[in-house]
């Protein structure tokens, strides 16, 4: 399972050009808040595939064995089909 994680952290870092920050928890206050009008728009060099498939790998890994990142993780997931700037900073 670490093998897999680091993994993904350095394709992720490659494929974005952005460094993974390290957190003692992955649910901020503002986890649950949620933008609508122009603020909330992915930026151009934020692609929604990167975002889903990014997702897709943290889910995972939530359900095999970090179960503490499954509540983060799981409200992402509803975020997928339009994320945000703030759905992004989340994710990161």
């Amino acid at each position: 399972m670490g093998k897999y994680i680091q993994v993904s952290i350095q394709e992720f870092e490659r494929d974005t050009s952005m460094k993974i920050k390290s957190c003692l928890t992955p649910a901020t206050n503002n986890l649950f808040h949620i933008r609508d009008g122009p603020e909330r728009n992915v930026s151009e060099h934020i692609q929604k595939s990167q975002f889903h498939s990014t997702v897709a790998k943290l889910l995972f890994v939530a359900k095999r064995g970090r179960p503490d990142i499954l509540l983060a993780v799981s409200f992402l997931t509803t975020r997928v089909q339009e994320p945000g700037m703030d759905d992004w900073k989340k994710l990161i």
